[in-house]
């Protein structure tokens, strides 16, 4: 059964009754029920400053330290033993042992979270009885209650079998205590029951023949064994926490389960400071549609560090009970947080009811008022339809206007532009100036208007460039082009733009400035086929494209001048033909000549006595003996010309013959003669 203990605080400002759950606290009959209030009273104290608080865990979950909580008192029951399964006829299984209890406290931090891992139930079947889950507090070094044996199995007739062993030996805490042990089966005729749990106080009882154990006001009960009376039946479950299953007993030859092991338990025991203020300041409103943010101060201990739940009504005109908003107070004594939007103007009293950190909780009633003013002024309404081309020629990315109307309350307004683009002129204002990035680029043109309230919602516009062609459309030079005098079959090109539209084609003989007049052989074509009127004479000419479609890139392009040119060499100076001696003493001639022309890139090539090629006239050059072919060519942009001569070398030199003096020698010997050198 489960008993609820009233216990009343002892400071000014808490609860007028705090509730303390005594989870599955069994009592015999023949004992008093005052005997659980002493023993609580014992436990616990009487803390004049503060009130006990209790958690308890019947699953595993988590545990938050209260602000202001440095210590907390842990109990851990470990689950009880399965009881064995009987298969014998007839035949008897062992109750489960009990689980044990550890307890111990621990020194912690406030807002720090702990793991608590509370033991399932353990399922009993006809084999031996499973051993109970043990339940821990943080780590399985910290607060660890283990688990109790599982009880025997009888699996022959007429056989005893033995319950679980009950034992505290791995149990962590400043308190341990084992469970009861769990009864043993007899020779057939009966199944043991189940050992109850620990209990804060001493060991848990152990079961008996059939009985489960039981005594203890915090203790779970043994379950009893099977049934003695005809065919037997399953083993009773243990009770929470920790009580041992009772074994099943097979009274003919259908096989009968050991009960269950009940789960385990945590119990964390903690006292709760008293949380109280000293002062509550809340911020005026400039503007209707916002929070007031509230300052909270207290005395260090009145108002420790940690998380706190604040739960605060509002008065008209903005009436409103039983909010909550979250305050973190990282130095004792002062926190903040921030209140609902107030939307309607006037004075508002906030009223802070209660504090709550964790499992701790105060009611608020000194020091926790304070009057809101609430200006009646709200954030403008959004700006109206934003004026300007939203699709911008690639060819005239700047100086684009966008703007709108001005908006009521407003001081200012924020413009927001795509990626790449950039407000040149305007921001702050209800008109801007806009360059725009290249071609594919798109996006939104945004703005809000703005006040000390706040940003309106945005109001935007699609923009994106416009990539239809226009030669030449925007650019900062004009585009050139050069073509030959009398060179036909030339062209313009100024690509399609996208959608339905007419060219025509003009053109200016003084000045890209005009006066523009039609061209001659102008036709409603993207490109412009340059007429022989043009082609034929030499001299400049200033052509520009007219759009005509209702898209971003209409009107006249910029200027392409046409320059037609007339640049066919001819040479001024061109010698006839050349004939020379040799040099003295050999068998060739350097020679000079004059050759010039009016324009172009010369170069030269001789043939004949002599061989050569290269840049310029070749004068200079030496020639051989015999006649050489020289030939020299101008090229220039439209055409090309020669100069043909030759240069003969001719061998005018007299011979010299040179005698020696007369030479006498003697006879060689032998002979007549001599041979002379």
């Amino acid at each position: 059964m489960g008993t609820t203990l009233h216990l009343i605080p002892g400071s000014e400002g808490s609860e007028c009754a705090r509730t303390v759950t005594l989870q599955n606290v069994h009592y015999n009959s023949k004992r008093p029920f005052i005997l659980a209030i002493i023993s609580l009273v014992l436990f616990f104290g009487w803390i004049p400053n503060g009130w006990t608080q209790t958690q308890t865990f019947t699953s595993s979950g988590q545990f938050t330290v209260p602000a202001g909580v440095t210590s907390i008192t842990v109990e851990c029951w470990g689950g009880g033993g399965a009881g064995g399964g009987a298969t014998g006829n007839p035949a008897g299984g062992g109750g489960g042992a009990g689980g044990a209890y550890a307890r111990k406290v621990l020194t912690v931090i406030p807002g720090t979270t702990y793991t608590v891992t509370v033991g399932g139930a353990a399922t009993g079947d006809n084999g031996s009885g499973n051993n109970g889950n043990p339940s821990w507090f943080g780590t399985l070094t910290t607060v660890y209650a283990q688990g109790g044996q599982g009880g025997g199995s009888a699996s022959s007739n007429n056989s005893s079998a033995s319950g679980g062993t009950g034992s505290s030996s791995s149990s962590i805490g400043d308190v341990t205590f084992k469970g009861g042990n769990g009864g043993t089966g007899s020779n057939g005729n009966s199944a043991g029951g189940g050992g109850e749990s620990a209990g804060a106080s001493s060991d848990g009882n152990n079961g008996g023949v059939t009985t489960g154990g039981s005594g203890l006001a915090d203790g779970g009960n043994g379950g009893n064994g099977g049934s003695t009376f005809g065919n037997g039946s399953s083993g009773g479950d243990g009770s929470a926490p920790g009580g041992g299953g009772g074994g099943g007993r097979a009274g003919n030859n259908s096989n009968k389960s050991g009960g269950d092991g009940a789960r385990g338990q945590v119990v964390v025991t903690w006292v709760c400071p008293t949380y109280s203020l000293t002062g509550t300041s809340a911020t005026d409103l400039t503007c209707r549609f916002n929070p007031s943010t509230v300052s909270l101060t207290g005395t260090p201990a009145s108002l420790p560090a940690g998380t706190y739940t604040v739960t605060y009504n509002l008065s008209a005109p903005n009436s409103s009970t039983g909010n909550t908003a979250t305050m973190t107070v990282t130095t004792a004594g002062s926190g903040t947080f921030t209140t609902s939007n107030l939307n309607n103007a006037g004075n508002t009293t906030l009223t802070i009811t209660s504090l709550a950190s964790a499992g701790c909780n105060n009611s608020l009633s000194s020091n926790n008022t304070d009057v809101i003013t609430v200006a009646n002024n709200t954030t403008p309404s959004t700006p109206g339809t934003i004026s300007g081309d939203g699709s911008i020629c690639i060819y005239d990315l700047t100086g684009n206007v966008f703007s709108i109307s001005a908006v009521s309350g407003a001081t200012s307004y924020t413009w927001t532009v795509p990626n790449g683009w950039t407000i040149t002129d305007g921001q702050g204002t209800t008109s801007v100036t806009v360059t725009a990035a290249g071609a594919a680029s798109s996006g939104s043109i945004t703005v809000t208007a703005d006040n000390a309230c706040g940003a309106s919602s945005p109001r935007s516009l699609s923009v994106s460039v416009n990539n239809d062609n226009n030669i030449g459309f925007g650019a900062t030079s004009t585009d050139a082009l050069s073509i030959c005098q009398g060179a036909s079959g030339n062209s313009i090109s100024g690509g399609n733009p996208s959608g339905s539209q007419t060219f025509s084609w003009e053109v200016s003989t003084t000045g890209a400035s005009g006066p523009f007049s039609t061209a001659v052989g102008s036709t409603n074509s993207q490109n412009y086929n340059i007429s022989s009127t043009y082609y034929n004479s030499a001299g400049t000419y200033y052509f520009r494209r007219i759009v005509s479609g209702g898209n971003a890139c209409d009107g006249p392009s910029d200027v392409v001048t046409l320059t037609v040119i007339s640049d066919t060499p001819t040479f001024t100076a061109c010698p006839g033909n050349i004939t020379t001696g040799t040099d003295n003493g050999v068998c060739s001639a350097i020679v000079a000549y004059n050759v010039t022309a009016s324009n172009g890139t010369l170069t030269y090539a001789f043939t004949g006595a002599t061989t050569a090629s290269g840049s310029g006239t070749g004068s200079g050059s030496t020639f051989d003996k015999g006649v050489t072919n020289v030939t020299v060519t101008a090229t220039g942009n439209c055409g090309s010309a020669t100069c043909s001569f030759t240069v003969t070398v001719e061998d005018d030199e007299n011979p010299v013959l040179t005698c020696p003096a007369s030479i006498t020698v003697s006879n060689d010997i032998g002979v007549c003669g001599a041979v002379v050198n």
